[in-house]
């Protein structure tokens, strides 16, 4: 006789259903005929689809990345003599030139120069070397100083006052016809000049020479002796304007393309002890319009030879640099106002300067040679 099983010993519906099943199935089909998982798996495929995506999202950044370096990279070795759709600072910066202007004064919009070595001026090896190396850096302009800002006058000049003391202790003989072989070469020639900065001549130029104002028997230096402080001559001085008036007119005896002064400044430092000789006197201009007007007998000197003078940026932009020159030199003569700036940025800063008028300036921006070469190239754009 079969063994009677109560009902209630019988397990609920749910609980068979759920035995029915193993722990290897963890899926089956529910009403819909597709497959289910559980809340874990759920959530780990769809922590999977996250990862992935993310994954496909850095690459694809990396790639963009990557393409765009290439890119920039490709541009930036290029040329840039040879880059001619690309901006530049000279298209943005540089005031539109007249339709009057001397052709030239445009040629002077945009340079790329290098600087000669001093023993350049003296023909031989150290000028065939200075010109192969302008032609090697895509260089289309030579310059060439004639007098340092130390005061040494680089080539033979005939003046009485550069004959005195170490003016022309390092004369090159050569140097006009250095000038000329620079033009042979197919450059463009700029000699610089540099003004009232000058260590020399104030010790054999007395009258020329800014003085100590405690004691005018001496010599006024931009700093302390045991800290290289040197002499400058004074922009006030009839000796020491005449002086830099007639070695400009010398320099255009070399036929160069233009001339480019620099220096044409009060001196750096604090002038607090410092005595101009002729600035007291009755009727004496300020110390700007000085500048300015020797600016303009500059360049009445040159005649139709462009003239190109050197302004601190700083003073350009009106800041701590403007002291120098009493405010700025925005109103000189120059056919153009060279800038040295320190980068691209400092340049931007000048788009914004009111200077009132069409003022033609050109931003200098330096840079290191190639090659180690001892040569200093810069960019007049």
């Amino acid at each position: 006789m079969a063994k009677k099983v109560r009902y209630d010993d019988y397990p609920e519906r749910d609980e068979l259903r759920r035995r029915s099943y193993t722990d290897f199935s963890s899926r089956f089909p529910g009403e819909t005929a597709k497959p289910r998982g559980t809340k874990e798996e759920r959530e780990k495929r769809h922590n999977l689809t996250l990862t992935a995506l993310a994954v496909v999202g850095c690459l694809g950044i990396v790639f963009i990345g990557f393409f765009v370096t290439t890119v920039l990279l490709a541009v930036s070795r290029q040329d840039p003599a040879k880059i001619t759709d690309a901006p530049d600072i000279s298209g943005t910066i540089a005031p539109t030139v007249s339709a009057t202007q001397n052709p030239a004064e445009a040629a002077l919009d945009k340079i790329r120069a290098m600087t000669a070595t001093e023993a350049a001026l003296g023909g031989g090896s150290a000028l065939e070397k200075f010109l192969k190396d302008t032609k090697a850096a895509n260089c289309d302009t030579a310059v060439f100083v004639l007098k340092t800002a130390e005061g040494s006058v680089l080539y033979p000049s005939a003046l009485e006052q550069a004959k005195k003391g170490d003016i022309l202790k390092k004369n090159y003989a050569a140097a006009k016809d250095s000038v000329a072989a620079a033009h042979k070469a197919g450059l463009h020639v700029i000699v610089r000049i540099s003004c009232f900065r000058d260590s020399t001549a104030p010790s054999v130029l007395p009258d020329a020479a800014v003085r100590y104002s405690q004691d005018t028997r001496m010599l006024w230096l931009d700093d302390y002796p045991d800290k290289g402080g040197k002499p400058w001559l004074n922009p006030f001085s009839n000796e020491a304007r005449d002086y830099l008036l007639a070695i400009i007119r010398e320099a255009v005896a070399m036929k160069p393309d233009a001339v480019y002064l620099t220096g044409v400044q009060f001196p750096n430092g604090a002038q607090a002890l410092a005595t101009f000789p002729g600035e007291n006197n009755a009727n004496s201009p300020t110390r700007n319009v000085q500048l300015i007007q020797f600016i303009k007998d500059a360049k009445n000197a040159m005649g139709k030879l462009p003239l190109l003078c050197e302004m601190d940026a700083q003073a350009a932009l009106q800041t701590a640099g403007a002291a120098i020159y009493g405010g700025d030199l925005w109103s000189a003569a120059a056919d153009a106002l060279v800038i040295p700036v320190s980068g691209e940025a400092e340049a931007k800063l000048l788009q914004n300067v009111t200077h009132g008028g069409n003022r033609r300036w050109l931003p200098q921006m330096k840079e290191v040679a190639g090659g180690g070469t001892e040569y200093e190239t810069f960019i007049i754009s």
